[in-house]
């Protein structure tokens, strides 16, 4: 980027709320495809662009004079403003209107009202829903694909929704396209430019140079603070919703840039497709004080929000957003825990800086608000290519898929958690020893090898074998770590098995690897008689195992 353009700090633009983080995406996608030569970046919390020439007027003057809506009509929604008991007051301005900044959205109704007719729903449908998605899908404009893309995926014969706009555009009962379009309607009036130029400016730039007019519309779950409700309102009391105008129009365009894709998984059972949503994974209580883990079973997803520095197009963006999901062992991340670990490994584009991880809670009755859980730095630290280890990771996916069951022994749900926090610290907690981050996985990964084989029936998880790469990651040349270093490579000969046959009933197989021995006589190992207690023990099963198979003798 040229030296002598200077960053234009937008200071109403920042990671969180939700609602503030879409507004930037939204500035830099439609600003962005206006001039091209626009970049953008984080700087700290604020978001900043720059181009030559551009300065905060022509912004102000762009949004106000020449930003042509992207059309967000949702006919499959309740509410939409297409059914006889919706408010239509927007959107029928919106169709009878000569303006030509609403073009696209004429055409995108008139589009929607056919898909309707062609169907022939007269109210919200219900069964018909998913046929109506698919015919507005081959039937809508191309400018409101943006948002039907962005509201949902056909991964299979159903609908996928994107966690980020609810279930196909609304939360509950509050659709968000019909606001869109109300709001939308109160900021373009020529009759409230003022009215509008101020609360642009304030939404913008967080100055405004007039008094501001708020809507009584509600952002859902992208503002949680202007939701109203109890306790919302001074003294304590119940409050209504407010928001700027502005604020929800570039909250619903932002929102627009995660549009899903269909993904292809391959799996040794075979290959499945599945909604990919940018950045969007599983809701995990894991690395998060807020939230615990009975809300995480309730919340609709996790959104980790790019936050890159670097300075980049619309089109960098862009590319990020559609293609740029994080990997985690050939496929894209589920859940927080993986999203940490591809983080590190880059599997993630290199561009980003940090993540702000934020989380969809059910909060308020079936009402969901964007709670910010985490702010994740990416960096790779040594040793971290012991994550990739397959060994590692294939073992680690299987012992989690048992333990998420709902019949998974409760020792094993809780030897879970332990190792889900350790790799997460491991990877989201920046200023620890890496040799450090990998001991604690280590630790924790032991703790579930044992709670595995100290059971019979254990689910198909089969003995840990890990790579060499773990020994470099996790050796600090202590004598502690020399001495057991030492006493893991005792092999066995004969009868006499390698140590670790002593601690856990396995046994090594004959084409390699290890395999559970539950008939085992070798195990000696137990908790209740310490270290030392517990290498005396396996010395004296060592001798016993030696004479009976006539290696020593033992002369009187």
């Amino acid at each position: 980027m040229p030296t002598d353009t200077p960053d234009l700090v937008l200071d109403g633009c920042r990671p969180t709320p939700l609602a503030s983080y879409l507004k930037s995406l939204a500035v830099l996608r439609l600003l962005g495809a206006h001039r091209r030569d626009l970049r953008a970046s984080w700087r700290g919390e604020h978001f900043a662009i720059a181009a030559p020439g551009m300065d905060a007027k022509g912004i102000l003057r762009f949004f106000l004079d020449e930003y042509a809506p992207t059309p967000a009509v949702s006919p499959w929604n309740g509410g939409s403003g297409f059914h006889s008991s919706d408010r239509t007051d927007a959107l029928v301005t919106i169709e009878r209107s000569a303006d030509v900044r609403w073009a696209a959205y004429r055409r995108a109704i008139a589009a929607a009202r056919g898909a309707l007719a062609v169907l022939r729903l007269e109210a919200k449908p219900t069964d018909a829903k998913p046929a109506l998605l698919r015919l507005c899908r081959a039937t809508l404009p191309d400018e409101a694909l943006a948002w039907l893309d962005a509201c949902v995926v056909f991964a299979t014969q159903s609908p996928a929704f994107m966690p980020l706009l609810g279930t196909g555009g609304n939360d509950g009962r509050l659709d968000f396209s019909n606001n869109f379009m109300q709001q939308l309607v109160r900021c373009l009036a020529s009759d409230r430019r003022t009215e509008s130029a101020h609360n642009l400016c304030q939404a913008l730039f967080a100055t405004a140079d007039g008094p501001l007019a708020y809507s009584d519309a509600s952002l859902g779950q992208f503002y949680p603070g202007a939701v109203g409700g109890p306790g919302s309102a001074a003294g304590g009391y119940e409050g209504t919703p407010t928001v700027n105008p502005w604020d929800y129009v570039l909250a619903m365009e932002g929102a627009m840039a995660f549009g899903g894709a269909v993904s292809r998984r391959l799996r040794s059972t075979g290959a499945g497709r599945h909604a990919a949503f940018p950045f969007t994974v599983a809701a995990s209580a894991v690395g998060s004080a807020p939230l615990s883990e009975v809300e995480a079973a309730k919340a609709r997803a996790e959104v980790w929000l790019p936050l890159w520095e670097r300075p980049a197009t619309w089109s960098e963006i862009q590319f990020l957003m559609s293609e740029g999901r994080a990997q985690w062992g050939g496929r894209p991340a589920r859940d927080a825990v993986e999203f940490a670990e591809a983080t590190v490994n880059l599997g993630v584009d290199r561009g980003i800086a940090a993540f702000a991880r934020t989380a969809l809670l059910e909060r308020n009755g079936r009402s969901f608000l964007a709670v910010d859980l985490a702010r994740v730095k990416v960096e790779t630290f040594a040793g971290a290519d012991a994550l990739q280890d397959p060994e590692y990771r294939a073992w680690v996916e299987r012992f989690r898929d048992v333990a998420a069951r709902d019949r998974a022994p409760a020792t094993w749900r809780a030897a879970w958690r332990v190792l889900e926090s350790a790799i997460y610290q491991a990877c989201a907690a920046p200023g620890q020893a890496p040799r450090g981050r990998l001991q604690r996985v280590l630790t924790a990964l032991a703790g579930a090898h044992a709670a595995v084989a100290s059971r019979v029936q254990r689910h198909g998880v089969p003995p840990i074998e890990l790579g060499e790469r773990w020994l470099d990651a996790c050796g600090d040349e202590s004598p502690e770590w020399r001495l057991a270093v030492a006493l893991a490579g005792v092999v066995g000969r004969g009868a006499v098995p390698s140590l670790r046959a002593h601690i856990e009933p396995v046994r090594q197989r004959r084409s390699g690897g290890w395999e559970w021995d539950d008939r085992s006589r070798a195990v000696v190992w137990r908790d209740a008689i310490g270290l030392y207690g517990n290498l005396e023990a396996i010395l004296a099963q060592r001798l016993m195992l030696a004479r009976e198979d006539g290696l020593m003798t033992i002369d009187r």
